[in-house]
């Protein structure tokens, strides 16, 4: 599976950012960037993979693969909720 460059979207002086993710899915793309998150699965059925890890709390350390792949099956109006913690090495 090929990994995707992924941005995290921040302002230059943030040292961290919590974010809450809610929808009927998550960003399910196997991808790779260079902050560390704690994300954690709040709210429906899914599984988050960062590297050789699977479950529903994880921390992620820079530049490991990662993604949050969401159960969803057709008719399915449950929703996906999940925080995440992202720590910015370039913070200053």
């Amino acid at each position: 599976m090929k990994v995707v460059a992924f941005n995290v979207p921040q302002i230059k002086k943030e040292a961290f950012r919590l974010q809450l993710d809610r929808g009927r899915h998550f960003y399910d793309q196997l991808h790779q960037h260079s902050e560390i998150q704690i994300m954690w699965i709040e709210e429906g059925e899914g599984t988050l993979i960062a590297g050789d890890y699977v479950g529903r709390l994880a921390i992620t350390l820079a530049d490991l693969r990662q993604t949050i792949y969401s159960s969803l099956e057709a008719g399915n109006h449950m929703c996906s909720e999940a925080i995440k913690i992202t720590f910015s090495p370039k913070a200053k």
